[in-house]
């Protein structure tokens, strides 16, 4: 009869059998900050690889795989006008542009509007800023996740005065009815954010006003619509596809005032 087992070695080799168990589990840290760290196990042949759950409070731009198995996609920011303030005597007010993602808030340095700004599903943001004097002077694309914002000039006939100036709703295009001071008007449309000329009508004399005749609507991001009134008193009506730049051009008899 073999004399029994202490109790020590039972315990012993429980433990060993313990860590052996562990040390043949291996694990793959996922990248990130200290207090974001997960510790998850790496995949086997035909499993697919490990994907990071954020935590609350995190936030990320591609796609993540939560507890439970679901997809979830970041959220767009939300941009709105803000602290709207009036410039000078006799002009109309300007507001600043505020934007909220999952980080937080933050405004837009040195840029102001009356134009809503435009968000992409890409989730960037792209817009018109004003001047003191309300004409639109510049446009601008801001990245919220990487902070980077890109101002560029717009052509010296865009009268942001009257609002006669539209972004497409994808962004890539701007159509707006030129003013120059000679008193010529005229459609135009061009690419975002390059300018490029990609459809426009021939000038006209336009129609002496204190009030904007002018009307712009994307009735989609392939389709526009302008109209404008001239000297005459009729009205100049375009529309047309961007991507292929042809238009089609009316005049149209319009109500006098």
């Amino acid at each position: 009869m073999k004399p029994p087992i202490p109790v020590r070695c039972i315990a012993a080799a429980v433990i060993a059998a313990i860590i052996a168990c562990v040390s043949r589990t291996d694990s793959t840290k996922v990248s990130g900050s200290a207090d974001t760290i997960r510790t998850l196990p790496a995949a086997t042949s035909g499993d697919s690889a490990p994907v990071p759950v954020l935590a609350s409070g995190e936030s990320t731009s591609v796609l993540a795989l939560a507890p439970g198995g679901s997809a979830q996609a970041s959220q767009k920011p939300t941009v709105r006008l803000v602290d709207y303030v009036v410039p000078g005597i006799m002009e109309d007010p300007v507001a600043k542009i505020e934007i909220t993602t999952g980080r937080g808030v933050d405004t837009l340095p040195g840029l102001t509007t009356v134009f809503d700004p435009i968000v992409t599903d890409d989730g960037l943001i792209h817009g018109l800023a004003m001047v003191p004097t309300r004409m639109g002077e510049n446009g601008y694309d801001y990245d919220p996740l990487t902070k980077k914002l890109t101002v560029f000039p717009l052509p010296s006939e865009v009268n942001g005065f009257f609002h006669e100036t539209e972004l497409s709703s994808d962004a890539k295009y701007v159509a707006y009815v030129a003013h120059v001071q000679s008193g010529q008007t005229w459609a135009v449309v061009r690419s975002w954010p390059s300018m490029a000329v990609v459809a426009q009508t021939s000038p006209s004399e336009g129609y002496p006003s204190d009030v904007s005749f002018d009307e712009i609507k994307w009735q989609s991001p392939n389709h526009f619509r302008i109209s404008y009134r001239i000297n005459s008193g009729s009205s100049i009506v375009v529309e047309g596809d961007p991507r292929s730049g042809r238009i089609k051009v009316d005049t149209v008899s319009t109500p006098q005032n």
